[in-house]
């Protein structure tokens, strides 16, 4: 059986070397209201504003006009993707980050994109671009639409 290349690399993260004291536990082990949280940053409600394509739950007009006006673009591509990558943007395992287990950070990117890629084409019809930081002082993922950067 052939696997899409997107999928393989998430499973190479989900499945990585890691802690050995790492067990699969009960699927709402942390509480519903954590897990639903959770699936509104992976399968979110989108606006789309300006030419861009932005998380409706993040979005302030005032705030991506502003950004537009700072760049002195009249809406250009570069401009849109700068404020969808900006009011896109989530935080990722801040816990994962202070103990420096930036593995587990890499591989919640890792779902979270495979998830938007195909939620938003499907849901929207729209291709994105995800974007990833892994970082000892934070970690974040986030999108912009294809071709807007």
């Amino acid at each position: 059986m052939t696997q899409h290349p997107d999928s393989v690399g998430l499973m190479k993260a989900l499945y990585a070397q890691g802690p050995q004291d790492l067990e699969d536990g009960p699927y709402l082990s942390t509480g519903i209201n954590d897990a639903f949280i959770n699936y509104r940053h992976m399968f979110p409600e989108l606006i789309s504003y300006r030419g861009g394509l932005f998380v409706e739950a993040n979005f302030d007009k005032t705030t991506v006009d502003e950004m537009f006006d700072m760049a002195r673009f009249g809406g250009g591509a570069s401009a849109v993707a700068d404020a969808e990558a900006q009011i896109n943007s989530i935080g990722l395992c801040a816990e994962a980050v202070e103990a420096g287990d930036l593995a587990a950070a890499q591989a919640s990117a890792e779902a979270i994109g495979w998830v938007w890629k195909r939620w938003i084409k499907e849901t929207y019809d729209v291709e994105i671009e995800v974007v990833a930081h892994i970082g000892d002082e934070d970690s974040w993922v986030t999108f912009r639409s294809a071709g807007a950067g």
